[in-house]
C-alpha cells in the first residue's frame, strides 16, 4: 500500500517551496520571447551559443554595461535565475532587482534586499545550472516602481565570463 510510505504535500509545504508553478514572464535563452533582449545596448551582453546547443545571455567585458529584463509580479512575487556555474573561464556578476520589494533569497543565505552578487566559480571539476530563487517578503520605499512589475539587472564584475540561462518572474 503507497500510502504508508509517500507522504502528502501539505499546503503549507507548497507555499514554501521555491517555484514558479505558473510564470508571468519567461526569459529562456532556448526560446527567447519578443520581449526577451538579444543584446545589452553596446553588446557587452549577447544571445548565443558558446558550446553548440547551449545558449545563453554571455559577457565577456568586466565591469562593462548591464543586461536588464523585464519582470512582471503576482500578488507574492518571485524571481528565479538559471546561470552557469563551472570550475573555469566563469565569474561573478552583481544582480540588482529595480522594484519596491525587498527581496530574500532560499539559494543565497542572508541575503535581503535589491542588490547581490552571484558567484559562478567553484571547485568541482563540472559545469551546471544553477537555479536561483527570490521571493519577496515586504515592500519599501526602495528603488520604486508597481508592485506588479519590475526589471532586474546583471553585470559582470570579475571574471572572465558570465552566462545567464532564464530569468522568470511569478
Amino acid at each position: 500500500d503507497d500510502r504508508s510510505w509517500v507522504q502528502p504535500i501539505l499546503k503549507a509545504d507548497l507555499e514554501a517551496a521555491p517555484v514558479c508553478l505558473f510564470p508571468l514572464t519567461q526569459h529562456v535563452a532556448r526560446s527567447p520571447g519578443p520581449s526577451s533582449p538579444r543584446q545589452s545596448p553596446q553588446g557587452h551582453w549577447s544571445l548565443f551559443e558558446d558550446r553548440r546547443n547551449k545558449p545563453g545571455w554571455i559577457c565577456n567585458t568586466t565591469n562593462g554595461e548591464e543586461i536588464i529584463f523585464d519582470l512582471n509580479f503576482s500578488a507574492k512575487p518571485m524571481i528565479m535565475v538559471q546561470y552557469l556555474r563551472s570550475y573555469a573561464n566563469i565569474g561573478d556578476a552583481n544582480v540588482t532587482v529595480y522594484s519596491p520589494w525587498i527581496w530574500k533569497s532560499t539559494s543565497y543565505k542572508n541575503l535581503r534586499g535589491h542588490h547581490w552578487r552571484m558567484n559562478a566559480p567553484w571547485a568541482e571539476r563540472i559545469s551546471v545550472t544553477q537555479n536561483a530563487f527570490f521571493r519577496a517578503v515586504k515592500q519599501s520605499s526602495g528603488l520604486g516602481g508597481s508592485p506588479d512589475s519590475g526589471r532586474i539587472s546583471f553585470r559582470l564584475v570579475k571574471g572572465p565570463k558570465f552566462k545567464i540561462l532564464s530569468v522568470i518572474s511569478c
